[in-house]
């Protein structure tokens, strides 16, 4: 065998060598690549088998403390249900106790009744016979109410047509009578009806009846102010509006010419027209109108 055989031979064990080394580790890589998923695999196996039994833990310890909830529920049902009977007897034994006690105090109290009812009409019998001065007020008015009414029913009034009245103020007229035609009223800026005069008069000056009569009320509204409308027989009414100073009650009666009021400062109707009375006639129910009666300048008789 010559040197080139030999080699040759050489070349040919190292190439099987390398070959043999590379396939044991490829070899050992495959093993090692198995070993690790096993490996890998129980693991996860064990893992899940450890979650499961945990939960299952949980889920038995979540259970008996259910149970033990939904017991502890009814014992508390049971207890609540105790409590009540015993306070049902507890009040029954206080109400017997109560009934026993105010049973012994009876006697005391028809005594505390009896003197508080004594106290009382003495209380009583003192207040009547010492009267408030506002009572005393009262019946002075009621009085003075009475007298007048008396005096009205005793005095006759007997207006009727023909008779004249006087003028209640002495004045120009700013508003005539007019229910056939409307009329100018310049404060509320427009046209309407006017069933009474409005004599012009200063504020303060008085008013003096035109007629004997007897009042018949004695109002307050926001036209013509504080109103007395004045019954003076035959059906026939007098109403002086616009008023302050009135001294005196409906049933009065004011004989011709006297004080009927004086002539207060103007509503909100008539600020334009200026302080005023108002002078109105009815003759039953129906507006008349007042110049027809009234004596020419003539102011008092």
């Amino acid at each position: 065998m010559n040197k080139k055989d030999d080699l040759l031979i050489r070349g040919n064990r190292n190439k099987r060598r390398q070959s043999n080394r590379r396939r044991n580790i490829a070899v050992a890589t495959a093993l090692s690549v198995v070993c690790i998923a096993a490996m890998a695999g129980v693991y996860r196996l064990e893992t899940q088998k450890n979650n499961k039994e945990e939960l299952l833990v949980n889920w038995e310890d979540n259970a008996s403390s259910d149970s033990a909830d939904k017991v502890n529920v009814n014992i508390s049902a049971e207890k609540t249900k105790d409590p009540l009977a015993d306070l049902e007897v507890s009040i029954s034994q206080n109400d017997v106790q109560n009934d026993i006690s105010d049973s012994a105090d009876t006697s005391l109290l028809e005594a505390d009744v009896a003197e508080a009812a004594e106290n009382a009409g003495q209380l009583g019998q003192d207040a009547s016979s010492e009267a408030p001065v506002g009572q005393d007020a009262v019946e002075v008015n009621e009085k003075q109410e009475s007298t007048q009414a008396s005096a009205s029913n005793s005095v006759a009034v007997s207006f009727k047509e023909g008779d004249s009245l006087n003028w209640p103020v002495e004045g120009s007229i700013l508003l005539d009578y007019s229910m056939d035609s409307t009329t100018y009223f310049a404060t509320l800026d427009q046209y309407k009806y006017n069933p009474a005069l409005l004599i012009q008069s200063e504020v303060g000056t008085d008013v003096c009846a035109a007629a004997s009569g007897i009042v018949e009320s004695i109002t307050e509204t926001d036209e013509t102010g504080i109103t007395v409308t004045m019954d003076i027989g035959g059906g026939y009414q007098l109403v002086y509006g616009q008023l302050s100073g009135v001294n005196y009650g409906t049933g009065a009666y004011i004989e011709k010419g006297s004080l009927v009021g004086t002539v207060a400062s103007p509503t909100k109707y008539y600020t334009v027209e200026g302080s005023n009375l108002y002078f109105e006639m009815l003759h039953d129910g129906v507006p008349a109108d007042p110049v027809e009666y009234l004596n020419e300048g003539i102011v008092n008789e």
